[in-house]
């Protein structure tokens, strides 16, 4: 999906928050997030493997694109099991 970047949140911790200008499902079996909405990420390696450090992150008003994943699955707290979703953000071009 491509997104601009619209603002450096600080709070709780360092994140980007942009609006979705295009967004391609790989199949019609996976959720993705409409155009127009806004979301808020961390941006990531191509591997997933790590957090992009904060000099390489993309500027206020630039457009990236974004290989969007998730994994649903169980995670556990406080000895209760419960449904989760864990999202990626890795970034594939500038």
């Amino acid at each position: 999906m491509e997104v601009r970047v619209s603002e450096v949140v600080k709070r709780p911790y360092p994140q980007l928050q942009g609006q979705i200008l295009k967004a391609t499902p790989a199949s019609t079996s996976v959720e993705c997030p409409e155009v127009g909405t806004t979301v808020t990420f961390t941006p990531e390696t191509t591997d997933y493997q790590a957090t992009l450090p904060r000099r390489q992150w993309p500027k206020k008003g630039q457009s990236v694109r974004i290989d969007y994943r998730y994994l649903d699955g169980i995670c556990k707290g406080d000895g209760n099991d419960y449904a989760c979703r864990i999202k990626h953000y890795p970034l594939v071009s500038r």
